[in-house]
């Protein structure tokens, strides 16, 4: 009976130590696959860390590429605006210097007109001023012929009227240039002073 009950105990000891053996690897399994996952997780993260540090360097990067763009952009207008006042400048000083050559060599042509081309001068002006005399002579000399054109009246009595007051010499040709000019049915009504010598063209641009 004494050794029955010995040869109970130690299968159950036995069972223990297989029990904690097998809790201790599931221990170990759990903390290695917990430390692998930290792993993969820490590794994830600082790959996106490099990302964006990598990004800020890039958006750092082109802000100052921008800068220097912009700064070259500026500098170049301000040089072109400098050269273009520099271009404006040299072209006033330049119209300056021509218009002072224009008057020294007109003041020195003047010095050395002759007392001949004084005389020449002169008689120009004399000439003009003789033609001017004859022609207000001639002007009074002409003779002007008022004459008035009544409501109703037609291209042919109008043309006789003028024909009356010496103004033409063939009824039937000036009524023929009228209807020729499409200006029978234009003609206006009023009172009309010509010279004597008009010409057809004149006369009909007047009454129309």
């Amino acid at each position: 009976m004494t050794c029955l009950k010995i040869n109970n105990k130690k299968p159950v000891a036995l069972k223990k130590d297989v029990d904690i053996k097998m809790k201790l690897k599931y221990y170990l399994r759990g903390i290695g696959v917990g430390i692998l996952i930290t792993t993969i997780v820490f590794s994830f993260s600082n790959k996106f860390n490099k990302k964006d540090k990598i990004t800020q360097e890039e958006n750092i990067t082109n802000e100052n590429q921008n800068e220097n763009q912009k700064d070259n952009l500026e500098e170049l207008i301000e040089k072109s605006l400098n050269s273009s006042d520099k271009d404006n400048s040299d072209i006033d000083t330049a119209h300056k210097g021509e218009n002072l050559n224009n008057s020294n060599q007109t003041k020195q042509e003047e010095a050395n007109q002759s007392p001949a081309d004084d005389d020449m001068q002169m008689s120009n002006e004399e000439h003009d001023t003789n033609l001017q005399q004859e022609e207000g002579e001639t002007d009074k000399e002409i003779d002007y012929i008022t004459f008035s054109i009544e409501s109703g009246m037609s291209s042919r009595e109008v043309a006789k009227l003028l024909y009356q007051n010496g103004l033409i010499e063939d009824v039937k040709d000036f009524n023929d240039y009228i209807i020729e000019n499409g200006k029978a049915e234009v003609i206006r009504i009023g009172t009309y002073t010509l010279p004597k010598n008009a010409d057809y063209k004149l006369i009909l641009d007047t009454i129309t």
